[in-house]
């Protein structure tokens, strides 16, 4: 600002001398002097333009370089938080200060507060990030420790072969133990941080790889909001490192951010385009057959368009069989018809009886839904409390609990009821129309008809299952915790 403010006042005085000269040239009429003045007057708004934008670029350099050194500063500061507070606690001791063997060793014989001050100065000396000057671990970034996802580690003390000495080793509890499938996924608390004050939410998302696996790994990380997504990928590659990540990336949100642009694909377009009509034929098969309910004493049906009796509603009744057709494909997406189905009862007078069977396909569907429930996040984003599940001491190695990853058979029975059920429908069929047993009658018309409905049937239903989850099933990922997420675990994109 002080800048720009001398720019302009120095402006100001040019232009007023510029001014004054102009009458006097005009006095005595000396065209050359009219002419510098004229140079000048217009040398000098691009004179303060200069001015200005060398201050206004000379400002941000220094605002730039200046939050580059503050976020420096209050990562390394983050990062000795937990030796700081160690520190100050063994520090404080009074049972520790008040032994005369550390009083020895510290060289102080007075008050307690000389003894807490060279004790943490004495373990600055040994290399550990502590001294006098500066020895609290501020709540802020207490806070941000806990705000970040926490893995588990271990230590692993192995000899060294240079000096023969014990050497810790930092690996992660989900490597390090029995685990076949390890799991690493550790969130934190994304709403605490971003609404903390002056903290930020950076997800690391990467891969471990075990044995064959390369599985997905989430960790949430609550830096502060001064630094960039870059700073927070640089601090963050020797924990990454150390925990065995790879091809990690980093994403950083605050609680000021706006919602990142959707790009539709060409994917997401088409399946929107069908989903619309879909939801138009819904519409119109509604309304349709709401409007072709017969009236009272007609003695019509209720869909009003087979056969083409006199008990039809007047006025109704179609007349072409490319209309009666179009009515049936519209009809066919009434919300009330489909919905009526689900309560249809079997006739009693049936010659065979598949009631059994109902209870049988709802049996094997709940235990195919649990089997998925369960194994299924373990190749995706995984447990937190994986231990819980997994052999050697999880719930896999108990024998009551394989009815879970038991319910592959369940799809066996599927099959099963398949096979039969359709083996019974096309034996309806000859018994009805037993011209279907000739050979010709079985290769073109039973045999191919009852592959082609079968293919229809199941064929659409997966089609639309597929097109949403290519498409905007990824989309339901997306939010605060996984925006910009790119790992198949569950976000856009993710």
């Amino acid at each position: 600002t002080l800048p720009l403010t001398a720019a302009a006042a120095f402006c100001a005085r040019i232009a007023a001398a510029g001014m004054s000269g102009a009458l006097s040239s005009v006095m005595v009429r000396e065209r050359r002097c009219e002419t510098r003045l004229r140079r000048a007057a217009f040398a000098c708004p691009a004179f303060c333009l200069f001015v200005g934008g060398a201050a206004a670029q000379k400002g941000s350099a220094t605002f730039v370089v200046t939050d580059a050194v503050s976020c420096q500063t209050s990562l390394e500061a983050l990062n000795t938080c937990s030796t700081r507070l160690a520190a100050q606690t063994a520090c404080s001791s009074t049972l520790l200060l008040n032994s005369t063997a550390v009083q020895q060793a510290l060289g102080c014989e007075g008050s307690l507060k000389d003894c807490h001050t060279k004790c943490l100065d004495n373990l600055g000396l040994l290399g550990l990030p502590v001294n006098s000057s500066k020895i609290e671990c501020t709540i802020q970034e207490q806070l941000m420790k806990q705000y970040s996802g926490n893995p588990e580690l271990v230590l692993d003390f192995k000899e060294d072969p240079g000096t023969g000495l014990p050497k810790a080793q930092i690996l992660p509890s989900n490597l390090a133990g029995g685990s076949g499938i390890p799991s690493f996924t550790y969130f934190g608390d994304f709403q605490r941080c971003i609404y903390g004050g002056d903290m930020q939410y950076c997800l690391v998302e990467g891969s471990i790889e075990k044995g064959p696996l390369k599985l997905g790994a989430l960790m949430g990380l609550c830096r502060p909001s001064s630094c960039s997504d870059a700073a927070v990928h640089d601090d963050a590659g020797k924990a990454v490192k150390t925990l065995g990540l790879t091809d990690f990336k980093t994403t950083c949100h605050r609680a000021d951010d706006k919602l990142p642009p959707l790009a539709w694909t060409t994917g997401q377009i088409t399946a929107l385009v069908v989903f619309v009509c879909i939801l138009g034929l819904a519409v119109v098969g509604s309304a349709l057959q709401h409007h072709r309910k017969p009236s009272a004493g007609t003695g019509g049906d209720t869909t009003g368009i087979e056969g083409g009796g006199e008990g039809q509603a007047v006025g109704a009744q179609p007349t072409g069989a490319l209309k009666r057709a179009t009515l049936t494909f519209l009809q066919a997406w009434s919300l009330p018809r489909n919905l009526a189905s689900f309560s249809r009862k079997r006739p009693e007078d049936s010659e065979v009886s598949f009631a059994a069977l109902d209870g049988l396909r709802v049996l094997s569907t709940l235990w195919v839904i649990l089997g998925h429930t369960v194994i299924w996040p373990l190749l995706s984003i995984g447990y937190e409390n994986s231990g819980m599940i997994l052999p050697p001491h999880g719930r896999l190695t108990e024998l009551w609990f394989q009815i879970v990853p038991g319910g592959y058979f369940a799809v066996d029975t599927f099959f099963w009821l398949s096979g039969m059920l359709g083996a019974h429908s096309l034996h309806a069929k000859v018994q009805r129309s037993p011209s279907l047993l000739s050979p010709s009658g079985f290769c073109l018309r039973l045999y191919p008809m009852g592959v082609l409905t079968r293919w229809l049937r199941l064929t659409m239903v997966y089609a639309f299952v597929l097109l949403f989850t290519q498409t905007w099933y990824r989309e339901l990922g997306r939010g605060g915790l996984l925006w910009g997420a790119s790992t198949t675990m569950g976000s856009g994109g993710m």
